[in-house]
């Protein structure tokens, strides 16, 4: 998105930040879960390590900017190893993402503040609990050249108190 020329005063983005010309400030970070429906589980089995993995169905979650599927990621020994899950089914929406996992249709990997109700629920167990994601920044951004209307300020310090409410998570001992 061309925030100058559509007119928008900033946005809120997950990963790395590579828009030239624009000014990002970190608000916070996540990681991500991995989950699976008991129902699920009552078919196919849990999937005790990443290796299993091979031999189990996830629900695909189609990237808009690429039109792929999204690879899932995990921490092993402080490396990221990234794993191309096989999938019968391909979404391209969250809520539809999260129905299909809730419903049976495979693992979903998910933040872990849209994933916990559903844990606590019982609608979804997490799996692979050793095996967390490193932590996901995310951002505002906006243009650097254009004056910040008091109301993007009065936005951005407002999403950066919602996000420093989220739970810290640890990863190799270290808590971020």
């Amino acid at each position: 998105m061309d925030l100058v020329e559509e007119a928008v005063d900033c946005v809120v983005r997950v990963g790395a930040v590579g828009d030239v010309g624009l000014v990002a400030k970190r608000i916070g970070a996540y990681t991500q879960i991995t989950c699976a429906s008991p129902k699920y589980i009552e078919r196919h089995g849990e999937p005790k390590t990443l290796d299993e993995l091979a031999q189990h169905l996830a629900v695909g979650y189609v990237l808009n900017n690429s039109g792929r599927v999204r690879n899932w990621e995990f921490v092993v020994d402080g490396e990221t190893r990234i794993i191309a899950m096989k999938h019968k089914i391909a979404v391209n929406d969250g809520d539809s993402y999260i129905a299909a996992g809730v419903t049976g249709l495979g693992l979903i990997q998910s933040s872990s503040y849209t994933l916990d109700p559903l844990v606590k629920s019982g609608a979804l167990k997490e799996v692979l609990i050793e095996y967390p994601s490193f932590p996901r920044v995310v951002s505002v951004l906006y243009a650097a050249n254009r004056h910040q209307p008091r109301r993007v300020r009065v936005f951005i310090d407002w999403v950066a108190e919602l996000y420093s409410r989220l739970p810290t998570f640890q990863i190799n001992g270290k808590t971020s």
